[in-house]
Order: structure tokens, then sequence, then C-alpha cells
């Protein structure tokens, strides 16, 4: 299974961005404020791919695709211009770290350490697997 994300990123699970949300888990005192919730490292697509392998048994591979290749692929898969645009803007902006920024705030709002990627991969890895994957196509 191939996968095409730039690296690092600090995304928080469903499980820790639910806890910490109000009526949840998290404590009173946090009404109309806004929080970043991540994961309790920022990880590289390299390492997610790992996690996924690790997890669902198949190997799973990043590929660094640059953006004017991954532009082309989508408008030759019919995506409309300005929608591949922002994508590859997008990812442009990941590769130059905007989203390897991590933050207590699961922590601070429920007590408890956010939950690595492997947990996350391994809890979810009938998802990742090749059968789901293709089922979601």
């Amino acid at each position: 299974m191939r996968r095409a994300l730039p690296g690092p990123c600090r995304s928080a699970c469903r499980r820790c961005a639910s806890a910490s949300s109000p009526g949840h888990g998290a404590s009173a005192g946090h009404e109309g404020k806004t929080y970043l919730l991540t994961g309790p490292r920022a990880i590289t697509y390299d390492e997610v791919a790992a996690g996924l392998s690790g997890a669902t048994r198949n190997r799973v591979e990043f590929v660094d695709v640059p953006g004017d290749v991954a532009y082309q692929a989508m408008i030759g898969d019919g995506l409309p211009g300005f929608v591949a645009e922002q994508i590859v803007a997008m990812f442009a902006r990941l590769r130059q770290g905007v989203g390897a920024r991590v933050s207590p705030a699961v922590e601070t709002l429920t007590g408890n350490a956010p939950r690595d990627f492997a947990s996350f991969a391994t809890d979810h890895a009938r998802m990742f697997a090749p059968a789901a994957a293709a089922a979601r196509r």
C-alpha cells in the first residue's frame, strides 16, 4: 500500500480529541476557548508508514511526490485545477514544518497524555488494511 504525504505531522486521534471536549472529560473553565489538539510528538510520514506497516502487517511505504508531479496526476484524474493547486499548496506548507507544532492541550484538558500513533494504528488497523482501503475507493 502506498500513501503520498509530506512530513512531519502532529495529529491528535479522535479518542484524545473527544476526551478533550466539554462534557467528555475536560475540566470546567474552558468554555469558548480554542485549543490545538495534537499527539505527544511530531512524527514523520515515514514513521506513519512504519506504524501502519506494523499494525496491519502489510508493507506501507511513504512516497514524497513533488508538487508539480502531484498536480499533474490530480489534473489527470479529473480534479479541478484550483483544487489541485490548493492541495499542492497545503502540502508545500507541511513540508516547511507548519504541522510540526506539538501542544500539551490534551493532557491539560483531560489529565491524560495523548495517545501515540502506534496505539492509534493498532486500534484502527482494520481500517487501514488493504481490503478496507480498497472498499473505500
